[in-house]
């Protein structure tokens, strides 16, 4: 075509949809630009720790001025300087759009992992543990789990342990829940008319603190939290009120890609 020049386009991760050959038909092999997606945070395979805060950092280019710009609606998992998700667990980030005239979709994929959060102590095998307080009337409790990342399907295994005393107050009955509980729905019949409404029942509920197995059941990937409810009860029939309740909440994650 004439002339002479030279271009250059650094990423640490660019993916290049197609390479052409042949002029107008001529089979003369020439050097098309083609479009590139660059993904420079996150970085592909990078490591980071649950809650951190990193800034999504990608740019589109078609390479081709004669084509214009790679895509207008050029999108991606987080916005360019938005925040991705460092929830724990494996996760994908992807830069989607559509090349110049042609029309043609193209993508670039990174795969990053944030660790477990979680610091001293073990619960179950010396596994590293990540803890949350809660306290009323003189009793202190702390519910335990694994700060790593469960497989799903797995179990959550916790420790419950109370310390302090009271001369007010006694614990009589802990309930678990895993997020808002078991889901379970029944048709009812409100003036005439059939309902489908939700109950939401515990995953366990015990008269002893100490270690509790949970079901996950079919958990989605991602952050979830245990919830527990101590029912505490007045050791006096005339101390008011006769009943309390403590509520101490738990976060844990399944391992896996986040669904977007």
């Amino acid at each position: 075509m004439g002339g002479a020049g030279g271009s250059s386009f650094f990423a640490n991760q660019v993916e290049y949809p197609r390479v052409a050959f042949g002029a107008m038909g001529t089979g003369v092999p020439f050097i098309r630009l083609v479009p590139a997606i660059e993904i420079d945070t996150p970085a592909n395979g990078a490591v980071y720790s649950p809650g951190q805060v990193i800034d999504a950092a990608w740019s589109c280019d078609s390479g081709d001025p004669l084509e214009g710009a790679l895509a207008q609606n050029c999108t991606a998992s987080s916005a360019n300087g938005s925040p991705i998700d460092t929830s724990p667990g494996t996760h994908t980030f992807t830069v989607q759009g559509i090349a110049g005239n042609d029309q043609e979709p193209v993508s670039a994929t990174v795969t990053y992992t944030v660790t477990s959060g979680g610091g001293g102590g073990s619960a179950g095998g010396g596994t590293p543990t990540k803890s949350a307080h809660g306290a009323a009337a003189g009793l202190r409790f702390t519910l335990a789990a694994p700060g790593k990342c469960l497989a799903p399907g797995s179990s959550l295994h916790a420790s419950l342990a109370r310390t302090g005393s009271s001369k007010s107050y006694r614990a009589v009955k802990f309930t678990y829940y895993i997020d808002r509980g078991t889901p379970h729905r029944r048709l009812i019949t409100v003036n005439g008319k059939r309902k489908t409404i939700t109950s939401y029942s515990a995953a366990l509920v015990t008269t002893h603190a100490g270690t509790v197995t949970l079901p996950l059941g079919h958990l989605t990937p991602g952050a979830h939290t245990v919830k527990l409810v101590i029912l505490l009860r007045a050791v006096a029939a005339h101390h008011r009120p006769k009943m309390r309740t403590l509520t101490v909440r738990l976060s844990f994650a399944i391992c896996g890609a986040v669904a977007r």
